[in-house]
């Protein structure tokens, strides 16, 4: 049983990004294929779909999830950049009504944030060899739902421009 730690990253300074690969050598973040802290998750659902890993996908959104492949088989020259945008963490117990009504406007498909569970906004770039296309929809910030669990930390949710998937759903 992994121990689960709520250690929030920080926003990537402008122009600091992050690589996630075929190969682990080339790949930015060390704990691929960890759930022990939210980030940890959102580095492995960033990386599985490149490697085109299930396991590593399941291990992201827990063993019971649906299918999360965006490329049935590793492409050596496809890779993403990424950087941290914003992470917060919904407290458990009583909130500010301020603060309060802020966690109820959050929504991704009807779903609440709730307390207790962690936000954490990207930016990503496609990226084909060497040349990156800032130009597509793929820009946009993806933002990640992850929920602490007895194993880790599970992505539940996310927020994937240009359309909304919820896990297991193909997109266009």
């Amino acid at each position: 049983m992994a121990q689960t730690k709520l250690i929030l990253p920080r926003p990537d300074p402008p122009g600091h990004w992050r690589r996630a690969t075929v190969d682990p050598a080339t790949t930015t973040s060390r704990c691929v294929g960890s759930t022990s802290t939210p980030m940890c998750a959102v580095d492995t659902m960033e990386v599985c779909s490149i490697r085109g890993d299930d396991s590593l996908c399941r291990a992201g959104t827990g063993p019971d999830s649906l299918p999360y492949l965006i490329y049935e088989a590793p492409n050596k020259n496809i890779w993403t950049k990424y950087r941290i945008v914003s992470a917060a963490h919904k407290p458990l117990g009583k909130l500010r009504p301020r603060l309060q009504s802020f966690y109820q406007n959050w929504r991704d498909g009807n779903h609440p944030w709730p307390p207790g569970d962690v936000r954490i906004v990207i930016q990503r770039d496609f990226c084909y060899a060497s040349r990156c296309d800032s130009r597509r929809a793929w820009d946009r910030p993806t933002t990640y739902l992850l929920q602490p669990t007895a194993e880790g930390w599970r992505v539940i949710d996310y927020k994937y421009p240009p359309f909304f998937l919820r896990l297991g759903e193909k997109g266009p």
